[in-house]
């Protein structure tokens, strides 16, 4: 007795992740400096009248969207320097990764 065509396997049998591109991270180091150099506008538009050490803390997602902008020390947080810092960093598009990133961009700033 014939049981009929068989039933196709679940879409996600056996399925993995993309693999990310070859150039992926060296694009994603390019893109963080290109952004470390983009500063300075924040900078411009706020100065700063102490030195500061701080870092932007991302998060992206494997799709390349930037899910998370933490910006560090949390005195510096909520300052308007750190605004313009968490909209540079957050508008952007990395690229896609086979899982979430977390990323530290540590930064310095001098009294002008």
């Amino acid at each position: 007795p014939d049981a009929g065509p068989a039933a196709p396997p679940p879409p996600d049998a056996g399925a993995r992740p993309a693999p990310a591109p070859k150039d992926s991270r060296s694009v994603l180091r390019a893109r963080i400096s290109a952004l470390s150099s983009q500063m300075s506008r924040c900078l411009g538009e706020h100065p700063v009248t102490t030195a500061i050490e701080g870092a932007v803390e991302l998060q992206i997602e494997p799709t390349g969207k930037v899910s998370k902008v933490e910006i560090s020390p949390a005195a510096l947080a909520a300052t308007p320097l750190a605004g313009c810092i968490k909209r540079l960093f957050g508008a952007q598009r990395f690229p896609e990764q086979r899982e979430p990133l977390q990323i530290r961009v540590p930064f310095s700033t001098k009294i002008r």
